[in-house]
């Protein structure tokens, strides 16, 4: 089997040679790609060259990602790779993990290999800390997965992935995020191995910026939180409205639970309306019939579970606003849940 080395580079220095040179040193594969580098760089991209090493170009700065897919389109259009490993070009990742992650890759050809750092040393930038607890938590807050370093450059990518990495939204280091965030949806998953950690000079070469690129990450992971957010602040606009306007109807022999159920299920309709809308065109792109069918479904159990929880509250007391986000907590959790893993999966959704 052959495997490839992805390297982007952006501004690198003599680094970028060293690893280079050892990993050609091992007879491994490699493809560079110069994301809009200034003229300056060129002697670094001269000595790339004369190594015969393939080198792609940006005639402008992409970012990272868009980097990456470059270097995959170009990579896939050969039969022959089984996987592409990709690293850093500021000398963060030695050729030694680079190889492990290549020889754990060749294990598994579904599985997207981690090479993860240990963050507890006294070596590690406090920005490069910030950034990987932050993304760490939210990443597992969301999607309820745990990676050690959701960060980490150096991955390793199976052949059957190619089709979806080439085309995965985002452009700089929001792109890395995206293929955590995907790997469920791919059927895939994850495989973590230890590797050094490595900070030169407390990494100040690198072009990640901690507060923008950290922002664009969790903007990226959050997006999946905003379609439920948007529909639950119309869900309780309305109801609140419904319930001030009518406290109380009629046709229901006066009965406050009979009523606040009845605006329940006509708060949650409208809700859910715009939040399948926004899901289905925004959020997990997963578009079908069937999709419909059973986010309609799980709708009915959400109406059914929240209008009789919530009349039972406010009939032993509770206030109707207070009963209601009392049972859509769990009820938000339980259906992001359900929505993402078997309504909107882009394998299930069919």
């Amino acid at each position: 089997m052959k495997y490839t080395v992805l390297i982007p580079a952006y501004k690198p220095d003599d680094k970028l040679i060293v690893l280079i040179d050892n990993l050609l040193a091992h007879n491994l594969d490699i493809v560079v790609v110069n994301d809009g580098s200034a003229p300056e760089y060129e002697t670094v991209f001269d000595e790339v060259r004369n190594r015969n090493v393939p080198l792609l170009v940006h005639a402008v700065n992409r970012g990272k990602g868009a980097a990456l897919k470059t270097g995959i389109r170009h990579i896939m259009k050969d039969p022959e790779v089984a996987g592409i490993v990709t690293a850093d070009a500021d000398g963060q990742h030695t050729c030694e993990d680079i190889i492990r992650v290549m020889d754990e890759l060749a294990k598994d050809d579904t599985a997207l290999v981690l090479g993860v750092r240990r963050f507890g040393g006294k070596n590690v930038p406090i920005r490069s800390k910030i950034g990987n607890w932050t993304t760490i938590a939210v990443f597992y807050i969301v999607s309820g997965q745990k990676v050690t370093d959701t960060q980490t450059g150096l991955r390793g990518l199976p052949r059957s992935l190619f089709p979806k990495l080439a085309e995965l939204e985002g452009d700089r280091y929001e792109y890395e995020m995206n293929m955590l965030l995907n790997v469920r949806n791919w059927h895939s998953h994850f495989v973590e191995i230890p590797i050094k950690t490595v900070y030169i000079d407390e990494n100040k070469g690198s072009s990640y910026n901690t507060w923008r690129d950290t922002w664009l990450i969790l903007r990226q992971i959050l997006k999946y939180c905003a379609s439920s957010l948007i529909s639950t602040l119309v869900d309780y606009a309305l109801y609140m409205t419904l319930c001030w306007l009518f406290p109380t109807i009629s046709l229901f022999n006066n009965s406050p639970i009979s009523t606040v159920a009845v605006w329940i299920i006509v708060s949650r309709a409208v809700a859910s309306i715009l939040n399948y809308s926004i899901n289905r065109y925004a959020v997990f792109k997963g578009s079908s019939t069937a999709s419909f069918l059973k986010f309609a479904a799980l709708v009915c159990f959400g109406i059914l579970v929240s209008a009789s929880c919530v009349s039972g509250l406010v009939h032993l007391g509770v206030n109707e606003v207070l009963a209601k986000i009392m049972i859509d907590i769990p009820l938000f959790v339980l259906n992001y849940y359900i929505q993402n893993r078997f309504i909107f999966n882009k394998k299930t959704a069919k």
